[in-house]
């Protein structure tokens, strides 16, 4: 261990996917975020831009993909869960394509849907 070191000073900022971060914190995919704000994921979006971090928007959430995406800069990443439907897949995935999320966070650890 380190004891006495200057700790005023720390810089926590990484970079994901070529994204600078303020620190290794995302705001993970959840959902039905409008019980708990009006705003909904538009609101975690624009606390995700404020703290500098990135946003992983969930398949089920309770704002579009695109309403969250026109909300504000924040840097945001698509979680997808596999469907029995490839197409509507396919086509979430178009949409976060279209919308600007930079990356897709696939779900594989439950059945599809």
């Amino acid at each position: 261990p380190r004891v006495l070191v200057d700790v005023s000073q720390i810089d926590m900022s990484i970079s994901i996917l070529g994204h600078h971060i303020s620190a290794p914190i995302l705001i993970a995919p959840t959902s039905l975020h409008k019980l708990a704000h009006p705003e909904g994921e538009i609101a975690t979006a624009k606390a995700a831009a404020a703290s500098k971090t990135i946003m992983v928007l969930s398949t089920s959430s309770t704002s579009s993909l695109e309403e969250v995406a026109s909300s504000c800069d924040a840097v945001r990443f698509f979680q997808l869960y596999v469907l029995k439907n490839r197409d509507v897949s396919a086509w979430l995935v178009k949409r976060a394509e279209i919308s600007g999320y930079k990356a897709l966070v696939v779900t594989v650890d439950r059945p599809r849907l």
